[in-house]
C-alpha cells in the first residue's frame, strides 16, 4: 500500500471525478503534450509525485508552492488545468482560486482542488471560490 496504490487510486479518481475535462480537451483536439496542468502545494512530496505522473502522461506541467505563486504561474502559463490544494502558506487555495477567476485570460482555466480538507463548509467554500471539482485526500478508489 505504498506509492503504487497511491498513484492508482490519483488515476481512477481523477478519471472519475474529471471526466469532463477529457471530453474539453478532445473537443479542442489537443494533444497532452499541448495541456499545460499548473499544480499547487506546500508538500514537495505531493507535488514530485503527481507532476511525475502527469508528465509522464505526456502534460506540460508547471508546479507551485503557494496560492501566490499559483497566481503568477497562472498568469505567465495560462494552463487549462489548475489543481490546487487548500492549505497552504502566504495564501490560500480558496483566496487564489478567486484571484484567478478575476482574471480574464483564466476564465475558461478548469480549476481542480486536491486536499485534505474534506468537511462540507470546506468544499462549499471551493465551489463558492470558483472551482470546477474538488477532490478529498487520501484519494481512495471507486469501487
Amino acid at each position: 500500500m505504498g506509492w503504487e496504490f497511491f498513484l492508482h487510486a490519483l488515476q481512477l479518481t481523477f478519471q472519475f471525478h474529471i471526466q469532463y475535462i477529457y471530453i474539453w480537451i478532445l473537443s479542442t483536439a489537443m494533444s497532452n503534450s499541448n495541456i499545460k496542468i499548473l499544480l499547487v502545494d506546500d508538500e514537495p512530496d505531493i507535488l514530485e509525485i503527481i507532476s511525475y505522473n502527469l508528465s509522464a502522461q505526456g502534460y506540460n506541467v508547471f508546479t507551485a508552492n503557494n496560492g501566490l505563486q499559483a497566481i503568477k504561474k497562472a498568469k505567465k502559463e495560462q494552463p487549462q488545468l489548475i489543481i490546487l490544494d487548500v492549505m497552504m502558506p502566504e495564501m490560500d487555495g480558496i483566496e487564489a482560486c478567486e484571484h484567478i477567476r478575476k482574471i480574464p485570460e483564466l476564465q475558461h482555466t478548469l480549476i481542480t482542488f486536491l486536499t485534505a480538507r474534506g468537511e462540507d463548509y470546506s468544499q462549499v467554500a471551493g465551489f463558492e471560490a470558483g472551482a470546477d471539482d474538488y477532490i478529498t485526500k487520501p484519494i481512495k478508489p471507486k469501487v
